[in-house]
């Protein structure tokens, strides 16, 4: 009998699926899945840099997808030796290419993501890309299909994170509970380089006083 795919079991089985994955090949999908996070981690970038006030929707989404793969190679790497370095100090087992695969396939709900940008991107074209946050002037009823597409990536962000949290414990053989802060001395890492290589970015672009608190939620 045929194994299922990885991308339908990682849902449901993340244990036993990143078990399977680290087992045969850490790199599997790699990156395919770079793409798939990278693309949205971008346009959620973009959108945080409102950076439709200065370019059309298409360059938006062209430069998404020329730099979706090297982006999401990018931080999976970073988030990989970072949980790694931090993972040592809570006695983790996992190396380094097992918990990157770990944090790689948590984003196989980015699929949804992406798809929910596209349509997003159909709907209400460059609008998305003008206001990091609901503009006033679409306060009608597109309003709720706005809200039922940020539901959506919600939901998928917070699904990611679960399996992350799984698979992490797997590949680490830790406890939910010491995974999650594994997670979270990571995390407190990369908050600190997103916050500065954000402000240095918002300075080049004349808009130093947006907050960072927003893009980190982007990596």
């Amino acid at each position: 009998m045929a194994r299922k795919s990885p991308w339908l079991t990682i849902w449901i089985h993340p244990r036993n699926t990143i078990r399977r994955i680290v087992a045969e090949n850490p790199n599997k999908n790699l990156w395919l899945l770079a793409i798939v996070y990278g693309f949205s981690s971008l346009l959620g970038t973009f959108q945080s840099f409102s950076l439709g006030s200065h370019f059309s929707v298409v360059a938006i989404v062209l430069a998404a997808l020329i730099f979706a793969i090297v982006w999401g190679y990018i931080i999976f790497s970073i988030w990989g030796w970072l949980i790694t370095w931090t993972g040592k100090i809570l006695k983790g087992a996992g190396d380094f290419r097992d918990i990157r695969a770990s944090f790689a396939w948590s984003n196989v709900p980015m699929v949804v993501t992406d798809i929910v940008w596209i349509v997003t991107l159909i709907t209400f074209g460059a609008k998305v890309f003008i206001s990091p946050g609901f503009d006033n002037q679409m306060l009608n009823g597109a309003s709720y299909a706005i809200l039922v597409f940020s539901l959506i990536r919600v939901v998928m962000s917070i699904w990611s994170l679960v399996i992350c949290v799984s698979a992490l414990a797997e590949v680490q053989r830790f406890s939910v509970i010491r995974a999650i802060g594994n997670l979270i001395l990571a995390g407190i890492l990369i908050a600190i380089i997103a916050g500065i290589v954000s402000y240095l970015i918002m300075l080049l672009i004349g808009n130093p006083s947006q907050s960072t608190a927003t893009l980190f939620f982007n990596y």
